[in-house]
C-alpha cells in the first residue's frame, strides 16, 4: 500500500470521533465552519487536521481520503493553495499570524473549492490573537473551514471553544505507537520503551529518543531507586538534577521512575515473575503492594509540583526522602519477622 495512504489510514483507524467527522465531511452536510481537534500529540493533531483537509479535496470522496490523488498529495505535502497551515512563531501564535490567515481566507479560492485554515497549538495564542480569531469564527467567509488543534483545550478562551465543534482524539496505544516509531527508523526495544513512556505523544517520544539511549537511562534510574537503602537521598536528587539538561529531561526521568514502580506493582499484585522491565521485578521483591502504591503517589505528586513551577530541586529532595522512608520501613518490617 502507498505510504501516504497508509499514513492516513493509521491516523483514522483508532479514532472514532475523527471517523464520524470525515464521514460528515463527504456527506451532503459537508464540513462545519470550525473544528477543534484536541488530544495529547501535537504532531498527530496536525496530521489529523491535514486528513480532514484532504477529505474535502480528495477526488475519490471516500470516508478516508485516498492519499494518492493529486489533491491529497498537494495537501499532505503542503502545496495546496486552498489549505493554509499556521504554526506558532516561537512559543506563541501571534496576532499578525491570525490577521494574515484571516486575509487569505477572505480571498477568493484559487481553484473554486473550499478553503481550510489550520492553526496548530491554538492554546498558545496570545490574547489579541484569540480576540481577532473570534471575529472570523463568528462571521466566517463562505466555503471556509477553520481547524484548531490543541493539546490542552481548557487553555483556550471559552468564547473560542463555544464556536468550534470539538473532536477529541485518543492517544495511540503503546503497540501502535511503537510500530510507528519503528517504521520511522527507531530500533524496536527503544521504540517499545518510548511508546510506553510518552502517553501517546509521538512528538514527545521522538524528542526523548533524540540523542539518548532510553534503555540505558532506565537502568540508571532503576539503579538510583534500588540504591536508596544506602545512598544519601539528597545526593540522588542532585544526580537527577544534573542528569537533566532542562525540565523535559527531568520529566523523562520521572516518567521512567513511574513506569518502574507501576511495572513492579503489576508484578507484585499478579504474582507475575515476568515483569515487563526486569529491574521492576527486583523492586517488587522489596516492597509490598501498599509500599509500591505509596511510591507511585510520591512520583505523581512530584510531577504535579514541577508542573506547578515548584523549585525542581526541592521537589526532588522531598521525593527521594519520602521514597527512602517507604523502602526502609518495608525493610525494617521484613527484618522484624
Amino acid at each position: 500500500m502507498n505510504r501516504k495512504h497508509d499514513s492516513l489510514e493509521t491516523n483514522v483507524s483508532q479514532q472514532p470521533q475523527l471517523q464520524r467527522l470525515l464521514r460528515q465531511a463527504v456527506s451532503e452536510k459537508g464540513m462545519a465552519h470550525a473544528y477543534l481537534l484536541s488530544g495529547p500529540d501535537s504532531s498527530g493533531l496536525v496530521r489529523a487536521a491535514l486528513t480532514v483537509a484532504c477529505s474535502g479535496k480528495c477526488k475519490e470522496k471516500r470516508a478516508v481520503p485516498c492519499g494518492l490523488c493529486s489533491e491529497c498529495t498537494r495537501v499532505i505535502e503542503g502545496n495546496h493553495p486552498d489549505i493554509h497551515l499556521v504554526c506558532p512563531d516561537g512559543d506563541t501564535l501571534k496576532l499578525e499570524q491570525v490577521l494574515r490567515l484571516q486575509s487569505v481566507l477572505h480571498m477568493k479560492s484559487n481553484e473554486a473549492g473550499d478553503k481550510v485554515g489550520i492553526m496548530a497549538d491554538a492554546e498558545n495564542m496570545s490574547l489579541p490573537a484569540a480576540n481577532s480569531l473570534l471575529k472570523i469564527l463568528e462571521d466566517p467567509p463562505a466555503k471556509t473551514t477553520i481547524i484548531l488543534t490543541a493539546r490542552n483545550a481548557g487553555r483556550l478562551p471559552p468564547t473560542v471553544l463555544s464556536r468550534c465543534q470539538e473532536v477529541r482524539l485518543s492517544p495511540l496505544p503503546p503497540e501502535a505507537m511503537a510500530e510507528r516509531l519503528v517504521a520511522g527508523g527507531v530500533e524496536a526495544p527503544q521504540a517499545q520503551l518510548a511508546a510506553r513512556l510518552c502517553q501517546g505523544d509521538e512528538e514527545r517520544a521522538r524528542r526523548w529518543l533524540d540523542g539518548q539511549d532510553l534503555l540505558d537511562l532506565t537502568c540508571q534510574i532503576a539503579g538510583d531507586i534500588t540504591s536508596l537503602h544506602e545512598e544519601d537521598p539528597l545526593m540522588l536528587a542532585q544526580r537527577w538534577e544534573n542528569r537533566g539538561k532542562d525540565k523535559d529531561d527531568l520529566s523523562l526521568q520521572l516518567e521512567i521512575g513511574l513506569l518502574l514502580f507501576r511495572d513492579a506493582l503489576v508484578s507484585k499484585a499478579q504474582e507475575d515473575s515476568a515483569s515487563q522491565i526486569a529491574v521492576a521485578h527486583d523492586l517488587s521483591l522489596d516492597l509490598d503492594v501498599q509500599g509500591l502504591s505509596d511510591c507511585i503517589r510520591m512520583v505523581l505528586r512530584t510531577q504535579d509540583y514541577i508542573r506547578s513551577r515548584v523549585n525542581a530541586r526541592l521537589a526532588l529532595d522531598a521525593m527521594f526522602m519520602a521514597l527512602r522512608g517507604v523502602i526502609r520501613y518495608a525493610g525494617s518490617c521484613r527484618d522484624s519477622f
